[in-house]
């Protein structure tokens, strides 16, 4: 009921079966993120906590080949309504965990990481065969202004784990402040992108974030709909939803990096013009 929409309610505490859960998310919200009154916003940003810190420990996990080579995760779904540790919730919609774990576990990864004054550039391949590549690391503001770019090619070997890049932070910042910029890197293999990831100097609650809309395009497909996605400014974890648990989106908690296009494909019944009626949207920039 309305009355219960509070992560302290009697409802909400007896269905979650850890005794630490509420207060463990609570106080590392507050560590990394602003913490929202409003509890929808409250509960979208647990899921954003929750995917992003199960990404970071794939990652650790995965840049320590061959000391460390897999991860378990707890727990994939739920037996009700509740706030958990769950990827897919009670209705079989993906949380953030979800889309979040399937990237970071893709066969080839880039996954840049700080150590020191410097930003270091790993790559992984679960392959069985070696491989060339390109990583494109650019530096951008909050805005899109790019302040540093730079090219750098690679061979790695079977199952290889490499770090293929290490550039200091006074040369990647470009004279910006910490809060003010972004790491964009994306690994191309014969033109194509294989994989990408952002890395942030510092925690979300840092950043000033713009409170600019997405621009998003509606297309109808044989499945549903596609969405193309636009910002004139980074937007964080961008989660698309509709009123029907059965309309199921491939990509969700997506970042749009300014300039870039991104397409999000969406497998549902809806027309076209009832999906764009519907559809909402949550961001970490209209919390923060």
């Amino acid at each position: 009921l309305p009355e219960d929409y509070d992560i302290e309610s009697e409802v909400m505490k007896s269905h979650q079966r850890s005794y630490i859960g509420n207060g463990r998310i609570l106080d590392y919200m507050k560590m990394y993120y602003r913490v929202p009154d409003e509890f929808e916003q409250f509960i979208y940003m647990t899921h954003v906590l929750q995917g992003l810190s199960t990404k970071m420990g794939i990652e650790a996990h995965r840049r320590n080949m061959p000391y460390c080579m897999g991860s378990l995760i707890w727990q994939i779904n739920d037996c009700w309504p509740v706030a958990s540790w769950s990827s897919i919730d009670y209705c079989g919609r993906w949380k953030a965990l979800q889309y979040y774990a399937r990237d970071a576990y893709d066969e080839v990864l880039v996954s840049p990481y700080a150590s020191g004054k410097q930003v270091v550039f790993k790559v992984i391949s679960d392959r069985l065969q070696k491989m060339k590549g390109e990583l494109e690391i650019t530096t951008l503001t909050l805005e899109g202004q790019t302040v540093f770019s730079k090219k750098v090619s690679f061979d790695l070997g079977a199952n290889g784990c490499e770090d293929v890049a290490s550039i200091t932070t006074t040369e990647l910042y470009g004279g910006k402040k910490e809060n003010e910029v972004f790491i964009y890197v994306t690994l191309n293999e014969n033109g194509k992108t294989v994989s990408s990831n952002i890395h942030y100097p510092v925690y979300s609650n840092q950043y000033t974030y713009s409170k600019v809309a997405p621009i998003i395009t509606v297309e109808k497909t044989n499945e549903g709909v596609n969405l193309r996605l636009r910002s004139s400014a980074l937007i964080r974890g961008l989660y698309l939803y509709v009123d029907d648990d059965e309309s199921f989106f491939e990509q969700n908690y997506v970042t749009l990096i300014p300039g870039k296009e991104e397409v999000v494909q969406v497998k549902t019944h809806l027309s076209a013009a009832a999906f764009e009626k519907q559809l909402k949207y949550l961001s970490v920039n209209q919390v923060n």
